[in-house]
């Protein structure tokens, strides 16, 4: 009751859905599935093709659009793709959980460098074991294996995932599209 009463001083209408997909994905018919954090779906990832979990997104809807943090066979890289139009609106109207999980969206980032700092502030207190696990397949992983501190750590995959990112927007001609089974 207290959580009915909590969502009734924040929502002004009823839910569309039952199922708390947003309305304006759920009511128009699309050949793209809307990427939810923890979710698995097949990008174009740093070997070809392949089933990754999306860890965290975000999006840019004046560019329509959105950048994934995907992890597959424990490694991390990002993927991009074109927002729709359904998803453009759909993001407008609840951007705080478009991707499926409560996120704070306030923050715009405009450069490589304002997302490092995002995925910086995202991943800033990871285990550096994680992170190891991210940079397994990197040149640098014996470098940073033996030499670098777990701040070092989060600063580098923050810039490689930001930097990444960046290409992938030049190149937004990524496909994603959802994991049939797995």
């Amino acid at each position: 009751m207290h959580s009915l009463i909590e969502s009734m001083k924040i929502h002004r209408d009823p839910p569309a859905t039952f199922d708390g997909k947003n309305p304006e994905l759920a009511f128009r018919p699309s050949t793209e599935q809307p990427w939810l954090i923890g979710e698995k779906y097949l990008v174009s990832g740093p070997d070809g093709d392949v089933i990754a979990e999306l860890q965290s997104a975000i999006a840019t809807p004046e560019k329509s659009i959105m950048h994934g943090v995907f992890i597959a066979h424990g490694r991390s890289f990002t993927s991009s793709r074109a927002m729709t139009e359904a998803e453009i609106a759909a993001y407008k109207l609840h951007p705080e959980v478009f991707f499926g999980a409560v996120q704070n969206v306030t923050r715009r980032t405009e450069s490589a460098f304002e997302l490092a700092e995002f995925f910086y502030e995202s991943y800033k207190n990871t285990p550096r074991e994680t992170l190891l696990s991210f940079v397994k397949d990197s040149p640098v992983y014996e470098e940073a294996a033996s030499n670098w501190s777990q701040r070092d750590l989060a600063i580098f995959v923050s810039e490689q995932w930001a930097l990444n990112a960046e290409l992938n927007s030049r190149h937004s001609s990524t496909t994603v599209t959802p994991a049939t089974d797995q």
